[in-house]
């Protein structure tokens, strides 16, 4: 009955991390379209001639000197 028990049990937990496995790909791949979308509008200020700035956690878009 132990044995029988702890197969379940083992059952359970690998469903549970194959679940999870994917839902960490799905959230990988949503980061991966999201930075791509970045570093589209990103090129778009460059082209505007403005640049964007991150420093100590202040993000800015200004005009390029």
């Amino acid at each position: 009955m132990v044995c029988v028990a702890s197969v379940k049990i083992t059952q359970t937990l690998n469903t549970r991390k194959c679940k999870m496995n994917e839902i960490n790909i799905k959230n990988a791949k949503k980061a991966v379209k999201i930075q791509k979308l970045i570093d589209k509008l990103l090129s778009k200020l460059d082209e505007l001639g403005y640049e964007y700035m991150n420093h100590n956690n202040q993000s800015a878009i200004r005009r390029k000197r």
